[in-house]
């Protein structure tokens, strides 16, 4: 299942999302999702098996690179497991709330194999950045 789509929504004042019936409906009926921070300041949002999947592959980096040490420890650190409660509403740390400077204008938005949260301010800001160079971006890709 690839994640699509961008959804404006809300956080409220006890950060808690109540998650759009279209990101609900391709959740496979999870009752747990995981959090973290993205490199971007951004929340990570994963499945049980798209975290662990994750989690697997920063466990291979190179224990003997400092960088790769500090990113495990950043990504370890930054991560939470959370519930989908009845009401189809999730409830984000409150360290995650800080670091990615939520406000209650947030979009979510799908990313293949996994959700992104994101201020809305920011995201708009980076998105117009990001659209201002697609054709540089691209460049980069071979065969794109």
């Amino acid at each position: 299942m690839s994640f699509i789509g961008l959804y404006q929504h809300t956080i409220d004042a006890k950060n808690r999302i109540c998650l759009p019936a279209k990101v609900k409906a391709t959740l496979d009926q999870a009752s747990k999702l995981y959090l973290t921070i993205g490199v971007e300041g951004n929340i990570e949002v994963y499945l049980p098996a798209a975290f662990e999947a994750y989690m697997n592959k920063i466990a291979n980096l190179p224990n003997n690179n400092a960088n790769a040490r500090k990113f495990v420890r950043f990504v370890t650190s930054n991560s939470y497991s959370v519930d989908i409660d009845s009401s189809n509403r999730i409830l984000v740390p409150q360290p995650l709330v800080e670091k990615a400077k939520l406000s209650k204008d947030i979009y979510i938005i799908g990313n293949i194999n996994k959700y992104e949260i994101w201020n809305k301010a920011q995201y708009d800001e980076y998105i117009l950045d990001a659209s201002d160079s697609l054709d540089d971006l691209v460049k980069d890709f071979d065969g794109f």
